[in-house]
């Protein structure tokens, strides 16, 4: 799979590192693999690690995907955040088009493409280096 998942608990991360071709299908499952953690997972800070990725997708498929995805129930803010890491101009553009057309709150999501600035911004600092 393009995208794996790994838990660092101790930190409060759940890391979803993607390398190589990434289509939309790919991009969903990971969603959905992240979405399957119940307990102490679900409030795991989100660090989506996809500068080794190349997205083979364009903005109506993100468009698309957006529409499939369940809504939450309430519209009270989650209780971890969320950060993208993404090195190409093209994918920074495509997350941040999926932040705005799923209307994520951006005190809780965030896209960098520094590694360091998003372990900051998740309070993860210990991860440097390690991941």
């Amino acid at each position: 799979m393009p995208v794996e998942t790994k838990l660092y608990e101790k930190e409060g991360i759940r890391l979803h590192k993607g390398t190589g071709k990434i289509t939309i299908k790919d991009f969903e499952e990971a969603l959905k693999e992240g979405m399957k953690y119940k307990g102490d997972a679900t409030r795991l800070h989100a660090l989506w690690e996809m500068r080794q990725a190349e997205f083979l997708f364009d903005a109506n498929e993100v468009e698309a995907m957006v529409a499939k995805v369940k809504k939450p129930k309430t519209d009270s803010s989650p209780s971890y955040k969320i950060a993208y890491v993404v090195s190409k101009h093209i994918e920074f553009a495509l997350i941040k088009m999926y932040q705005s057309i799923a209307k994520r709150d951006p005190l809780f999501n965030q896209v960098f493409r520094d590694m360091s600035e998003a372990l900051k911004w998740l309070d993860a600092l210990d991860l440097v280096g390690r991941l």
